[in-house]
C-alpha cells in the first residue's frame, strides 16, 4: 500500500511539472494569404485565423479596411479565441457574422457604412455560444438562438428602418443568457410609416441582463419585449434584470411622439402564463415624458405578470399604475399631459427627469497587489551649507500671439483628410459622438461615388 501511495504522489508531481500550453499570438493583415498566421506570413481573414487557433490564442489584426468576416468553427470549451486590433491600429470591417461558432471574443473594431443612415452590423446566429463583442462600433448587434452572448461597451447605430439590409434593430431573438453592459444604442429611426423599429427588440428571453446602457433617438420604443412566433412563445420571458440604464423619450417617425412608452413588455398572450416571470426593473433613468408600460391588450388577453418588480427608477407617470407590476421607491415626474401620481406608499413625486449618465460597463475586479516590503531607512548625513546664490533677474516674457480659431466643420462641408497615407477630399455626410466621447465623421470621398470614409472629426480640415 505504501508503495502505491508513493507512486501516486510521484505521478501527481510529474503532472504538475508539465508546463501548461502557452497561448499563441496569430496575425491577420490586409492582403494576407498565409495559413499559419505568422508575422512573416499573416492570414487574410478572421476565419483563416480561427481555423488554426487554439483556445486562449490571441489574433492581432493589422490596420486597414477588410470585408465582412464570417466565422463557423465549433468549439466545445474555452478560454475564447480573442480577435483584437494590433496596438495602435485602426481596423474597419464590413461586418461580423458568427454562424454556429463558439468561444470567440471580438474587441475594438469598427464596421463600415453602406450610407449615412446605415452602418453594418455584428451578428451571432443559431448554435453560437460564448460570444463576446467588446467596444464594437456597428449599426447593430443582433442574435438569433444564440447562448451566452455578451456585449460590453460599444456604439450601435445608426440603422434607419428604410433600406436596412446591412443592419437590424438590435434584435435578441430567442437567445438565452444574454448580458449587455455599458453600450450606447442610438439613431434607429424611420422617415415615414409605422414599422416596429426599436433600438432593441427582445423576443423571448431566458436569463437576460441589461445594465449601464443608454438609448437615444429610437423609433416607437427604446426597448420592446415580446413573444412573436412559436419559438419565442415556447420560451416565454423569465429571469430578466434591467438596471442602471438611461431611456430617452421614444420617437414616432421624425418627432418625439411616443414618449410615454419608451420600454414595453408586450405580446404575453402568445406564450403560456405567466408570460413574464421574475423581472427586476430598477435604478433606471428616463428622459422627458418617458416611462415603462405593459401591453395595452394585456388584460383582455389574460396575460399574467409574475414577480415583476419596478423599483427605484426615475420615470414619467403613465396615467395610472400597470396591473401586475410591483412598485417600490420610484420617483415619478409629470407625463406629457402634465399629470403625475405614485403607485406605492414608498414612491414619490418629483419635478422632472434626473441626469442622463454616460454608458460605462461594470468594471472587472482588479486583483490586490502584494505589498512590497519597506526597506529600513539609512541615516542621511547632515549636508554642508551651500552659499546663497545671487538671484538672476527674470526676463520679461514675450506675449504669445493668440491663434486664429479653426472653423467648425458641419455636415455638407467640403474637407481635406488622409487615409492610408493618401491625401483626399470629400464631403461630410454625418457627424456623431461615440459612446466613449470621441467625435467621428462619415465622409463621401470625391471622385469615388461608392467610397465613404469613417474617421475621427479631429482629422478633418475645412477645404
Amino acid at each position: 500500500m505504501k508503495r502505491l501511495i508513493l507512486l501516486a504522489l510521484a505521478f501527481t508531481a510529474f503532472l504538475l511539472a508539465v508546463p501548461a500550453a502557452q497561448a499563441a499570438t496569430l496575425q491577420v493583415a490586409p492582403g494576407g494569404s498565409g495559413s499559419s498566421c505568422t508575422t512573416v506570413a499573416p492570414c487574410g481573414s478572421f476565419s483563416a485565423a480561427d481555423a488554426v487557433a487554439s483556445p486562449g490564442d490571441v489574433v492581432e489584426v493589422a490596420a486597414g479596411t477588410y470585408g465582412g468576416q464570417n466565422l463557423t468553427r465549433n468549439r466545445t470549451s474555452g478560454p475564447p479565441v480573442v480577435f483584437q486590433e494590433k496596438l495602435g491600429a485602426r481596423v474597419i470591417l464590413g461586418g461580423i457574422s458568427v454562424n454556429g461558432a463558439d468561444y470567440l471574443t471580438f474587441s475594438g473594431f469598427e464596421m463600415t457604412f453602406a450610407d449615412a443612415k446605415h452602418q453594418r452590423s455584428v451578428w451571432a446566429g443559431p448554435g453560437s455560444t460564448n460570444i463576446t463583442f467588446k467596444d464594437i462600433d456597428a449599426g447593430s448587434v443582433d442574435s438569433w438562438l444564440a447562448d451566452r452572448l455578451t456585449v460590453l461597451g460599444g456604439d450601435y447605430g445608426p440603422c434607419w428602418a428604410e433600406n436596412a439590409t446591412v443592419c437590424g434593430n438590435n434584435k435578441q431573438d430567442v437567445s438565452s443568457n444574454v448580458l449587455i453592459d455599458g453600450a450606447y444604442f442610438h439613431d434607429l429611426m424611420q422617415s415615414s410609416g409605422s414599422a416596429h423599429w426599436e433600438c432593441m427588440y427582445v423576443n423571448g428571453a431566458q436569463n437576460f441582463t441589461m445594465r449601464n446602457s443608454r438609448f437615444e433617438r429610437c423609433t416607437v420604443f427604446d426597448v420592446f419585449f415580446t413573444h412573436s412566433g412559436p419559438d419565442a412563445g415556447a420560451v416565454g420571458t423569465d429571469n430578466v434584470l434591467i438596471e442602471n440604464n438611461y431611456f430617452d423619450a421614444a420617437w414616432g417617425t421624425d418627432q418625439q411622439s411616443r414618449g410615454w412608452s419608451s420600454v414595453s413588455f408586450s405580446w404575453c398572450q402568445n406564450t403560456s402564463q405567466p408570460g413574464y416571470r421574475n423581472v427586476m426593473f430598477r435604478n433606471n433613468n428616463f428622459g422627458s415624458t418617458a416611462t415603462i408600460e405593459r401591453d395595452v391588450n394585456a388584460a383582455s388577453a389574460g396575460c399574467v405578470y409574475e414577480n415583476f418588480r419596478v423599483e427605484e427608477n426615475r420615470l414619467a407617470w403613465a396615467n395610472g399604475c400597470q396591473a401586475g407590476f410591483i412598485y417600490a421607491r420610484n420617483q415619478f415626474f409629470p407625463n406629457e399631459r402634465g399629470a403625475n401620481g405614485t403607485c406605492s406608499s414608498t414612491d414619490t413625486q418629483v419635478s422632472g427627469p434626473g441626469p442622463s449618465p454616460t454608458p460605462t460597463p461594470t468594471p472587472t475586479a482588479t486583483p490586490t497587489a502584494t505589498p512590497t516590503p519597506t526597506a529600513t531607512p539609512t541615516a542621511t548625513p547632515t549636508p554642508t551649507a551651500t552659499p546663497t546664490a545671487t538671484p538672476t533677474p527674470t526676463p520679461t516674457a514675450t506675449p504669445t500671439p493668440t491663434p486664429t480659431p479653426t472653423p467648425a466643420i458641419a455636415v455638407g462641408n467640403r474637407v481635406r483628410y488622409a487615409t492610408s497615407g493618401v491625401a483626399r477630399v470629400g464631403v461630410v455626410l454625418l457627424i456623431v459622438t461615440r459612446y466613449d466621447g470621441v467625435k467621428v465623421a462619415l465622409v463621401q470621398r470625391e471622385g469615388a461615388s461608392t467610397t465613404q470614409d469613417y474617421l475621427g472629426y479631429s482629422l478633418l480640415t475645412r477645404y
